[in-house]
């Protein structure tokens, strides 16, 4: 996954805050984090080829898997697979994991493509969240505040997908 503090990871944090998980431009920041992290793959080996091209994505993205969103969602879900795939294996609690499956929660809620898959990503973006906060309580310098920042929005918007109330 890009380093702590990458451009990427900034950006894509950034445009969360500022304009929510469902946002053109969040899918577009998310698009180039899966680029440069799997393009950098563990210790600086690339894992597999990534091709430099941003998928062609539609002004009217919504959060749900239809029509043209299903090839380019299909594709972003394909990605955080990979990412997750390739940040475990130091474990499953390692931070670099931990970011891996919120942001495979974060394209499972947008993708929605299956019955039950919504609820599923809210429960790997709590789980992960868990762990971040767990990880940052016994080894803060391994967790930045961003971190644990993305992984709160990915699960508060799940939850209003599901039609819960966050704040309760």
């Amino acid at each position: 996954m890009a380093k702590h503090g990458s451009s990427e990871w900034l950006t894509y944090v950034e445009r969360l805050k500022a304009l929510g998980p469902a946002h053109l431009d969040t899918f577009q920041a998310l698009s180039q984090l899966f680029n440069s992290s799997l393009r950098a793959g563990r210790r600086g080996t690339a894992v597999q080829p990534v091709t430099d091209d941003e998928p062609d994505l539609p002004d009217d993205l919504s959060p749900r898997l239809e029509g043209d969103h299903a090839e380019l969602l299909a594709e972003l879900v394909t990605r955080a697979l990979e990412l997750e795939d390739q940040e475990s294996v130091p474990g499953p609690d390692d931070p670099r994991a931990l970011k891996a499956k919120v942001l495979l929660a974060h394209v499972l809620g947008a993708a929605d493509q299956l019955d039950g898959q919504v609820e599923v990503a809210r429960v790997i973006a709590e789980d992960s969240r868990d762990g971040l906060l767990e990880t940052a309580a016994r080894r803060p310098e391994s967790v930045e505040p961003t971190d644990l920042e993305a992984a709160e929005i990915v699960c508060e918007w799940l939850m209003e997908l599901i039609g819960e109330d966050p704040r309760s």
